[in-house]
């Protein structure tokens, strides 16, 4: 029966929030409370720890997309950033249009896809091992957003953020170039988009 008091003895006083000593055969034991994160919270702090996300835009890319009014875009940013692991896998080729899809892998657990829809538009997937969407949208923003005295598609409408961010297409038109961030199973962000007319 008495070894069933003191566990109560102790479970009772780490209930209890006060900080009174409790002592047990002359030793005086301390209860100290400590910080229980929630499970959630302590999953996302562990996944931002893995996630390895976009570097920066640099100089070059800023000049290039200035000097090429807005046709530098994703595959362009990547090739100046990050190092490609291998050459392009052409996938899908058509007999009159050459190359209609094909995929790079770069460094950081990036993979890139492009596809040319046949007199239609193009579009691809940038898959990315970034876990924190700010992080994520501060470079990707940079990367697809239109210049200021550019922001507006060939038909003239204004390029605008919806879906709290996670959408950048023509304000008014279908279009143009729709940007879509997505986030995947594993909690890693990715973008896709498609340009057509």
């Amino acid at each position: 029966m008495i070894k069933w008091i003191i566990p109560l003895v102790l479970l009772s006083a780490c209930v209890n929030s006060n900080s009174e000593p409790l002592e047990e055969k002359g030793v005086i034991m301390e209860y100290v409370p400590e910080l229980i994160l929630q499970k959630e919270s302590s999953k996302k702090s562990v996944n931002r720890l893995k996630s390895i996300c976009l570097p920066a835009i640099n100089e070059e890319f800023e000049a290039l997309k200035m000097q090429n009014e807005n046709s530098a875009n994703v595959y362009e940013y990547l090739v100046l950033h990050l190092d490609s692991l291998a050459k392009r896998t052409v996938l899908e080729m058509d007999d009159f249009w050459g190359t209609t899809k094909w995929v790079q892998r770069f460094k950081n657990g990036v993979f890139y896809s492009y596809s040319l829809y046949v007199e239609v538009g193009f579009g691809g997937e940038l898959y990315t091992k970034c876990r924190d969407k700010e992080a994520f949208f501060s470079v990707i923003s940079k990367v697809i957003e239109r210049r200021d005295n550019q922001d507006s598609n060939v038909w003239g409408s204004a390029y605008v953020w919806k879906d709290y961010s996670t959408l950048y297409e023509p304000k008014t038109e279908l279009e143009g170039c729709h940007y879509t961030i997505k986030v995947d199973e594993k909690e890693y962000y990715f973008l896709t988009w498609t340009c057509g007319c």
